[in-house]
């Protein structure tokens, strides 16, 4: 069962022998990201692990800074979730929670793909299953949502969505 503790520490050391092969290059985002490799596994600090920063496109970012002044706010709440509605991202949670949420807040939806086509239908929810990434910017302006909302449910080293939604200033 792949679910099993037992499963996954077998799995760890021949998992760790082949890291170490020489042929192997490892690459982790931030030097924080080395530093919790190497101290989950106490083998690595034997092995180079290489840095390549991530984060948002200059032009991505440009694209989407929010054009001022912004609207009075309105009556209800604006809550924005981006990306895909998967168990790990918080599906579950979403989905508990939503019934209450769209009661004072319009909700929108965008990138969610299939997996939000079951709130589709939904008062006060607005469903973009699927944009292009340069029409991100123009769908938070028209929107403008007053909070992004970020539920995932596993450790993340750096979350795409937070840094879309900071560079939008939501």
């Amino acid at each position: 069962n792949v679910e099993n503790d037992d499963f996954w520490l077998a799995a760890r050391l021949p998992f760790v022998d082949l890291l170490m092969q020489e042929t192997v290059t490892l690459v982790a985002p931030s030097h924080s990201v080395v530093k919790r490799y190497r101290r989950l596994e106490p083998r690595l600090q034997e092995k180079q692990i290489n840095m390549v920063p991530h984060g948002l496109s200059e032009p991505l970012a440009k694209s989407l800074v929010p054009i001022l002044p912004f609207e009075e706010p309105s009556e209800r709440l604006r809550v924005v979730v981006l990306g895909r509605l998967a168990a790990e991202k918080g599906a579950t949670i979403f989905a508990e929670i939503l019934a209450d949420l769209a009661s004072f807040a319009d909700v929108f939806l965008f990138g969610v793909g299939t997996s939000g086509t079951q709130f589709d239908s939904m008062t006060g929810v607005t469903v973009v299953a699927s944009y292009r990434k340069d029409e991100l910017g123009e769908l938070l302006r028209k929107t403008q949502p007053d909070i992004g909302l970020l539920l995932s449910t596993v450790p993340e080293t750096f979350s795409y969505t937070l840094s879309e939604l900071w560079a939008a200033g939501i």
